[in-house]
């Protein structure tokens, strides 16, 4: 990997006071006293429920379907926390607390590329072997269930699987296009050193997406990922090597490839409509692609259940 030094870029708050303003409201609102006593809030009217803390709105919906086939059986009350830093903020203030309010709370965060650093206490706290949450749920499996139930492609083997190779070629190469992607977070999580801007939310940001063509948007790596300072060689060239051996399909960014995954199915679903590539056979299956059911949820439902949860909800039930 080339290695330049580039100019550090200002931060978006120091360029406009006005967002600089809000960026610090949002930080004080995900602050361990506000978070505990929001937590504080929830307990004193759900005295004897199991409150699952997740990092966010999505990791809500994922880890609502994982329990459900978990355990159907049990009650509890999910708790957003806004990001991995705020559950860790909670967890460590519950980890001091004296007053019993860390009983019955469960804490559950991704993998990243941080693991549990900085975590004081870590028997509440559930992490996944894979980077993310969302990460199980992008796979050649949970797309032949997709092609069953969602796709009029039941009773169609030979045609699924055309699909799933067409879809194992392009997800390979979206993984290849964002490989120093994740590499760059890799190492700012790993010295660390800071990212001076928010990681791209918008896929099209770092690829296109076409059935059978996937191409990366030419754009530097080092503007799409900027560091406060650029690391010095020496610093990075072990880092570099343990991020060679990384899997891509499940040490990469889960968000990145989450997106992928919704942006390939809306393809997919196009082409049933247009029938301009013959992705679905000489003729055209009858039923209709059920778009509204392409959603978190469904995936999550149709994924396997990453074995060490089941065992972690287990012992926390």
């Amino acid at each position: 990997m080339n290695i330049q030094r580039t100019t550090s870029m200002n931060s978006s708050a120091d360029c406009n006071p006005e967002e600089g303003f809000l960026e610090r409201m949002k930080a004080a609102r995900g602050s361990s006293a506000v978070l505990k006593a929001r937590l504080l809030a929830l307990r004193s009217s759900l005295a004897n429920v199991k409150i699952f803390a997740v990092e966010g709105d999505d990791d809500k919906i994922i880890y609502g379907q994982w329990l459900q086939r978990v355990r159907p059986d049990l009650c509890y009350e999910p708790f957003p926390c806004g990001g991995k830093k705020e559950a860790r903020m909670l967890s460590n203030s519950l980890s001091k607390d004296v007053s019993g309010l860390k009983n019955d709370v469960v804490i559950l965060v991704d993998r990243d590329y941080n693991d549990l650093d900085g975590f004081c206490d870590c028997d509440n706290v559930f992490m996944t072997e894979f980077y993310s949450a969302e990460n199980y749920l992008v796979n050649e499996d949970v797309l032949e269930i997709l092609l069953k139930d969602i796709f009029p492609c039941h009773a169609l083997p030979g045609v699924r699987k055309e699909i799933i190779s067409l879809f194992n070629s392009d997800y390979s190469n979206f993984l290849e296009i964002t490989t120093d992607i994740n590499r760059r977070i890799y190492i700012a999580r790993k010295i660390p050193v800071e990212i001076t801007r928010r990681l791209p939310k918008s896929l099209g940001q770092i690829s296109s997406v076409e059935l059978g063509k996937v191409t990366a948007i030419n754009v530097s790596v080092e503007e799409l990922i900027p560091y406060e300072r650029e690391p010095l060689f020496n610093e990075i060239e072990s880092l570099c090597a343990s991020f060679s051996k990384l899997e891509p399909k499940t040490r990469y960014r889960g968000k990145f490839a989450i997106k992928f995954f919704m942006i390939w199915l809306d393809k997919l679903a196009n082409e049933f409509s247009t029938w301009s590539l013959g992705l679905f056979g000489s003729v055209k299956p009858e039923g209709v692609v059920r778009r509204a059911e392409l959603t978190l949820s469904t995936f999550a439902s149709k994924s396997c259940i990453p074995s060490n949860f089941i065992q972690f909800v287990n012992r926390m039930a």
